[in-house]
C-alpha cells in the first residue's frame, strides 16, 4: 500500500479528520489532503512525527512507495536523462566559444541559446520527476531506515541565492577561459 493509502485508511481507523490530523502533525487540512492524493510527500519530519501518531514504525508506513521510490532512482530514462543533464551542462559552458568562433556570431549564438533552452528544460524536467516521487524524502527516508540521521539541510533563504551566484561566477569565468582559448591562443 502506497503512503497516501496507508494515511487515509490509519486516520479513518483512528476516526480523525484531516483537520485533526493536521492540527496534531502542525500542518494545514491542504496539506494533509494533498498528502493522501498523492500531490505531494510529507517530509522526513512530518514523516517521523506521523508513524508516531499512528503508533507504527516508519518502515510501516512508507514500504509501499520504497519499493516505487527505488524503481523510479533505478529507472533507465531517469538515469538517461540525469546524464544527458550532465553533457548538456558541460557543453554549454565549453560550447560557446567554438560554436560562435567556427559558426559565426548569427547562426552560432542562436544555436547556442538554443542548446540552453534544451538544457533548462531538461533540468526542469528532472526536477519536476524529483518532485513527483519525492525522491529528496525518499534519501532521507532511507537513511532514517539505515539508523543514520535524516539531512537537515534547512538552510538560511538566501544560501540558494548564494549558490547560483557561485555557480554563475565559476560558469562565467570557465565560459571566459574558453573564449580566450578559442580567439586569443588558437589561429
Amino acid at each position: 500500500m502506497q503512503l497516501n493509502e496507508q494515511l487515509r485508511s490509519r486516520r479513518k481507523a483512528l476516526g480523525w479528520s484531516q483537520e485533526t490530523l493536521a492540527i496534531k502533525a502542525y500542518v494545514s487540512r491542504q496539506t494533509v489532503s494533498n498528502w493522501e492524493n498523492g500531490h505531494t510527500y510529507p517530509d522526513i519530519e512530518s514523516l517521523l512525527l506521523l508513524s508516531q501518531l499512528f503508533d507504527c514504525s516508519l518502515d510501516e508506513l512508507v514500504k509501499g512507495d520504497l519499493i516505487i521510490m527505488d524503481d523510479m532512482l533505478n529507472h533507465r530514462r531517469f538515469r538517461r536523462l540525469a546524464n544527458l543533464l550532465g553533457i548538456g551542462e558541460v557543453v554549454a559552458v565549453f560550447g560557446f566559444a567554438p560554436v560562435v568562433k567556427y559558426a559565426g556570431f548569427g547562426w552560432g549564438f542562436a544555436g547556442y541559446c538554443l542548446l540552453l533552452v534544451l538544457v533548462l528544460c531538461l533540468a526542469i524536467h528532472i526536477d519536476n520527476l524529483k518532485k513527483r516521487y519525492g525522491l529528496e524524502t525518499y534519501r532521507d527516508i532511507k537513511r532514517v531506515l539505515a539508523g543514520q540521521p535524516p539531512r537537515h539541510d534547512k538552510e538560511a533563504p538566501w544560501a540558494a541565492y548564494l549558490k547560483v551566484f557561485g555557480a554563475l561566477i565559476v560558469t562565467l569565468a570557465l565560459m571566459g577561459l574558453t573564449c580566450w582559448f578559442f580567439f586569443a591562443v588558437l589561429p
